[in-house]
C-alpha cells in the first residue's frame, strides 16, 4: 500500500509504503511501514511491528495536563 503526503502548495513531501501484511491482534494489518522523505534522498524511517494490542483500556487520568507533561 502506498500513501503520498503533500504540502499546502501541492508538492510531494513524503511517501509512506506499508507492506508485510499479517494478522495481529485479530486484525489483518501491515506490519512494516517505510516513511520516505522526498527531499532527503537515501533516507527513510522503517517501522516494523512484531506485536500489537487493540482496545486496551486507558486509565481515565492518562490524558490529564499533568500526566502529559510527565510523558514528554
Amino acid at each position: 500500500m502506498k500513501s503520498e503526503y503533500y504540502d499546502e502548495d501541492g508538492y510531494l513531501i513524503k511517501t509512506e509504503l506499508a507492506s508485510d501484511i499479517k494478522t495481529m491482534g485479530g486484525r489483518v494489518i501491515p506490519a512494516k511501514f517505510e516513511l520516505i522523505p522526498e527531499e532527503e534522498e537515501g533516507n527513510k524511517t522503517v517501522v516494523i511491528m512484531d506485536e500489537i494490542t487493540f482496545n486496551k483500556p486507558v486509565p481515565e487520568g492518562f490524558f490529564s495536563q499533568q500526566n502529559m507533561k510527565r510523558v514528554r
